[in-house]
Formats: C-alpha cells, sequence, structure tokens
C-alpha cells in the first residue's frame, strides 16, 4: 500500500506522538471501518474534514466570459486543506499530483471542451494545474461546466504514526457565459512640431457594427484641432486655435486569439486666421493628408501606442463589452 504515496505531496505527517502504537492501530481501524461505511463522496467546496484534512477543488477562467468562436483556458487544480491545529497562525493548503480531473459532456451546441496541457508549479515540478480549453460555438447564452476528479485511497505510516484513507470524489462547477460580443473604439492623436504648434485628433467612443461573428466596420467623426505654442505677446498676432473636421473608418477582424483593427483618417484640410494687429489680417490653409493604420490587439481589446510622425503618436484603445 505505500506504493499508493504517489497521489499527494507531504499530506498529513506526524499528529501526535504521545498514544502508544498498539492503541493507535486499533483506534484507526476502528475509525477506519466507520468511514468505510458512510458515502465517501465529498464536496469541493464543503467536504467534511476527515483525518485532519478536506480536499478543494478550483477552476479558474482565463477571461470573465467567452465570445461566440472563441476559446478560453481554465486552469483546473486540486489542493489540500488541512484542518486548524492550536498555534496555526492561518490556513495551511498542501498540493497533490498524479490525479487527472475531468469534465463531464457539454452540450455541443454551447461548444466543447477537452484538456490541452499541464503547468508545473514552478517551486515544486511534481505539482500539476491541468489546463482545459473550451471552445465556444456560434450560439450565445450561458452553461455550466462541470469538473471532478476520484481521489484513491491511501496508507501513510512510520514507527508511530499511520493514517487510512477511504477514496474522495471531488467536483466543482463553473458557468460560462457565451457571448456575441461588440467592440467599441477611441483613437487620441497627438503631435508637437519644434516647439511651435500642437495639434490633437480624436472621435467619439465608437460601436463597431458585426457584420460576421468576425468582422466589424464602423464610419465616424474625427477631429483635428490645432494650437499655436508662441507667445502672441511677442509676435504681435493671434493665431486663433483652428479645427479641421473629418471622418475616420474602422474595421476589424478577429483571428484566432487576436483582433486585428485597421482605421482610415480621411484628409482634413485646417483654415487658419490671425488677428490683433496691423499686419494680423491674414488667413490661409493647410492639408492634413489621409492615413491607414493597423494595429494588432489581444481577443479581449486593450491599450496600443503607434508612433507617427516626426513627435507624435495614436493612442488607441479598444473595449470589448
Amino acid at each position: 500500500m505505500m506504493g499508493k504515496l504517489y497521489t499527494f505531496i507531504g499530506c498529513h505527517k506526524n499528529t501526535q506522538r504521545k498514544t502508544r502504537r498498539g492503541v493507535r492501530i486499533l483506534a484507526i481501524l476502528a475509525l477506519t471501518f466507520v468511514m468505510v461505511g458512510a458515502n465517501p463522496s465529498s464536496s469541493a467546496q464543503a467536504a467534511p474534514a476527515r483525518e485532519g484534512f478536506t480536499y478543494v477543488m478550483t477552476a479558474v477562467p482565463s477571461t470573465e466570459y467567452i465570445c461566440v468562436g472563441q476559446t478560453m483556458d481554465i486552469n483546473v487544480k486540486i489542493s489540500l486543506l488541512l484542518v486548524s491545529q492550536p498555534g496555526d497562525t492561518g490556513p495551511k493548503f498542501g498540493d497533490i499530483h498524479g490525479v487527472t480531473p475531468n469534465v463531464n459532456p457539454i452540450d455541443p451546441s454551447v461548444g466543447t471542451i477537452a484538456i490541452s496541457g499541464t503547468l508545473l508549479n514552478p517551486t515544486n515540478l511534481q505539482v500539476e494545474t491541468t489546463i482545459f480549453t473550451f471552445r465556444a460555438s456560434k450560439n450565445p447564452g450561458t452553461t455550466t461546466i462541470q469538473f471532478y476528479a476520484d481521489i484513491p485511497p491511501y496508507w501513510n505510516g512510520d514507527e508511530a504514526n499511520y493514517a487510512i484513507s477511504v477514496g474522495y470524489h471531488v467536483k466543482r462547477d463553473l458557468q460560462i457565459e457565451v457571448r456575441n460580443c461588440k467592440y467599441s473604439v477611441e483613437i487620441y492623436f497627438n503631435s508637437t512640431v519644434a516647439g511651435l504648434v500642437n495639434w490633437f485628433g480624436t472621435n467619439e467612443t465608437t460601436s463597431m457594427q458585426a457584420e460576421t461573428d468576425t468582422h466589424f466596420t464602423n464610419l465616424t467623426g474625427y477631429q483635428i484641432t490645432e494650437h499655436w505654442l508662441f507667445d502672441t505677446n511677442e509676435v504681435g498676432c493671434d493665431l486663433t486655435a483652428a479645427a479641421a473636421p473629418t471622418e475616420v473608418s474602422f474595421s476589424g477582424d478577429l483571428v484566432n486569439e487576436s483582433f486585428y483593427l485597421t482605421f482610415t483618417i480621411q484628409k482634413a484640410t485646417m483654415n487658419r486666421a490671425a488677428g490683433g494687429g496691423n499686419n494680423c489680417g491674414f488667413s490661409f490653409s493647410a492639408d492634413f493628408p489621409g492615413s491607414t493604420t493597423t494595429v494588432k490587439f489581444p481577443s479581449q481589446g486593450g491599450v496600443r501606442f503607434v508612433p507617427a510622425g516626426t513627435n507624435g503618436g495614436y493612442l488607441i484603445i479598444l473595449t470589448r463589452y
């Protein structure tokens, strides 16, 4: 029976050494007969304490929700929660290995799920987190995924201490929401030239329209504002801050776990006028050429900065909701 110690790491060693060995063996065997007659199943969240510990299963998804047709990883791990003893300052956990969690079948109209790998604990290469990958179907909704594991009995003993266990069944239910995801975009452009003039461009927060599950588009207004930075008292002329309204079009594509956003800012014309002195009654204009930029985001969105011009760039905020 010593060979079954592979099911956990350093669990449940040396409780008390005050009782004589023979009395302890009889007491533990009597306790074992009582436990075998009881139901060995226990909930992962509210399992009764047996022999000084209980099992806890955790299932942590990589994102809060998932979009139709996309995938998410779910990290599943089994741990031991040791029953507190006098002198403990906090809860004590132990990790087990050699037990692979399973998952109950799910409705194929919701998606598919399967084990995709393991993640080793960097402090103990024998402790594993099992990684499940869930791929959502094309149907939005909410589903419950049920994970479980059966932990076999074990015998752990030394000269003065023995521990006997019946098998355990642990489980964890995880609710997953599948959405028809939408995206919104904000763009902020800022550039300064030679310390003399600053340009600032922005659009209103724009919701992109889903043409398919993976392709999104929209067109919205965009405005560039110009501010001259010189001292008007020294120059003698006031150059009024000017604005150039134009449009920006968006196109976005989901490819695997990435979102490729392309935005095109249309050509804009800045009309300037000066006043404030005898020689200040003039006006002139300048064109801002159009530009197209493509930026790669993770599928859940994020923030990116893209350099543009000699001293400026775009701050792009992509939000998934």
